[in-house]
């Protein structure tokens, strides 16, 4: 098993697999860890040439389509382009799983950002609160990430 902290196990880590598929966390709340993949980027390049597929850690919201986004998501989002371009300077085989919202992330905080449960307080509205939005269950990223 290869470490973040260990770049001789993560180039082992690859060797020994066809594809990889990274589930770091980007979110500020709990960690933010979405650089820690070019590490893993560049065991999969010492590894020279076995990995037939690496998925990053992508499955959000697509950040080539958020040029304009504010914090706290903002960092997140320039984060995973500098990971997407070090994955294709590289080349390295890839798929970007961007499936947009995470309802479990989303709806349990009834859309407010920073938080996981929510308010017993107060609910702020954006725009009139009559906005369409596209949430996904984690469990059929998961799926469909497999398949």
């Amino acid at each position: 098993i290869g470490s973040f902290n260990d770049h001789r196990s993560l180039v082992e880590a690859v060797k020994q697999v066809d594809v990889v598929i990274c589930a770091v966390s980007g979110v500020h709340i709990r960690s933010h860890q979405i650089l820690l993949q070019l590490k893993l980027v560049d065991a999969i390049k010492e590894a020279a040439g076995n990995i037939k597929r690496f998925l990053p850690s992508e499955f959000g919201t697509d950040p080539a389509r958020m040029a304009d986004a504010m914090e706290p998501g903002r960092v997140t989002f320039d984060d995973k382009m500098v990971v997407r371009k070090a994955i294709e300077e590289a080349g390295i085989p890839f798929t970007y799983v961007s499936a947009n919202c995470f309802a479990g992330y989303m709806v349990g905080g009834l859309c407010q950002p920073g938080h996981i449960l929510p308010s017993r307080e107060s609910v702020t509205l954006f725009a009139d609160g009559n906005k369409k939005s596209i949430f996904v269950n984690e469990d059929d990223i998961a799926t469909y990430t497999i398949k």
